[in-house]
Order: structure tokens, then sequence, then C-alpha cells
């Protein structure tokens, strides 16, 4: 997996964005963007998933403090920015948790450019007093009775993506019949089990890193669940300019 502690937002032919390897550090740039004389920078907007919330967040504000140029920051489930990408034509930058959503929204004409950036793998987290250690614990104490699952909905990208790998091995009927709690985001399936209100959940594992008093566990057929995340410049970007450094 590669991680993301840095983001810097560009042009090519539009708005070019790149997003670093996870935790890469990379040095900013000491200038900053001139204005244009009586031209007032125009605010990028970036559509973003609560997994990538972190790293978006550190790298946006590095990008403020080197440019003088404010990133707003809309979050949601995968499938809820692109619906209100589709509704309201708003937004400079497209970033879900999986490269599916921005496939859909190139077909709908909402994206341009879009960028790979990193590749998230699913992973069983369990609360920290859990009783049995992280190498002991298997799909059998997920399904037994008592156990309390949380699961991301099928509009967060982890929820979706899950759904898929894991239906043609049986094992997404088997969650299913334990009928998971289902929360609207892999953040707070995360947040639930480290309070303890769940005692697991399937996540992404660029979150489980932000969650070290977890248990972790690369359960079998879990390696299926994966995402390829991009980031795309919307079709009706207004940042065009402040962009382009």
């Amino acid at each position: 997996m590669r991680h993301l502690p840095w983001i810097a937002f560009g042009l090519s032919a539009a708005l070019l964005v790149g997003i670093l390897a996870f935790w890469t550090i990379v040095p900013a740039r000491e200038e900053s963007i001139p204005a244009e004389p009586g031209v007032e920078r125009t605010a990028m907007l970036v559509h973003v998933a609560p997994a990538l919330r972190s790293p978006v967040e550190k790298a946006a504000a590095d990008f403020e403090r080197d440019t003088g140029i404010q990133v707003q920051l809309q979050y949601g489930p995968s499938e809820v920015l692109l619906s209100t990408l589709k509704v309201t034509k708003q937004g400079d930058l497209f970033l879900p948790a999986d490269d599916s959503y921005v496939h859909e929204a190139r077909k709908l004409d909402l994206v341009e450019q879009d960028y790979s950036i990193a590749t998230f793998k699913g992973v069983a987290i369990f609360r920290a007093d859990f009783p049995k250690a992280a190498k002991d614990i298997t799909w059998e104490d997920v399904f037994r009775d008592g156990f309390r699952l949380v699961q991301p909905n099928p509009a967060t990208a982890v929820g979706k993506v899950t759904r898929e790998r894991l239906l043609p091995t049986g094992l997404w009927q088997r969650i299913e019949n334990a009928k998971p709690a289902q929360v609207g985001s892999v953040v707070e399936a995360a947040n639930a089990v480290k309070i303890g209100s769940a005692d697991g959940a399937i996540v992404w594992d660029a979150v489980a890193k932000q969650y070290p008093t977890l248990k972790v566990v690369n359960l079998p057929n879990l390696e299926l669940v994966t995402a390829n995340v991009s980031v795309a410049v919307c079709k009706n970007a207004t940042a065009r300019t402040e962009a382009r450094w």
C-alpha cells in the first residue's frame, strides 16, 4: 500500500493534482502563487471520501499555507460524493475511495483527467480487549453468536467492494446472516470498534493504521478486497488559474 501525507494541487492542461505515497514527506515549495492584480483567488472545492481524511487535511493545510488559497473539503461516502457531483456539477477535485466511482463520473462527463494515487486493502479490525490474540482470530469468531459486527453501508467504497469481492466466496452471505450494524462511513465503523460499541469491522488498511490500539487481522479472502484510489479533475472546476501552480 502506498501512503499519502502530502497532496500537491496543480495543472497541466486543466488541474494537475499529484498525491504522493502515504507517509512520504515531500518538501513544500517555498514560493507562493502570485495573485493577478484585481483578481480574487477562488477557493478549491474537493469532494473526498472519509477514508482519506487524515492525509488530505494535512495536505490541504500545507497547500493553504504555501499558496494562500483556501481548500474546502466536502466529505461523504463515495456514492454520495458522486451523486452530489452529478446534481450540483460543482467542485474542483473528486477523490472517492475507489476508482470505480471515477470511471462512473467519467461516463457521466463529470470529470476530466484522473491520476492514480494509492491502493487500499481490506482488513478486519477488532476491539483492543478482544479476548484473543490477533494471530488466533478467525472468521468463526466473527460469526459466533453475540459478536457485534459493524459494517460501512453499500454507499461507501469499502462496503461496495467488500460485498462484490466476498459474494463469490460465500462469506458475504454469512456476513449478511450475522446482521451487522451499518454505519455511514469506514471511519464511523472504526470508531465504533475503538470505543467498544462494536466488536469488529472490515475497513481499509489505511484507516486501520490510524487506530494503533485495535487488533488488525488479515482474514482469509480479505486479500480480494482491494481498491485503486484515483483523484479526478472535475469538468466544471472553477479554480483552474490558481491550481496551475
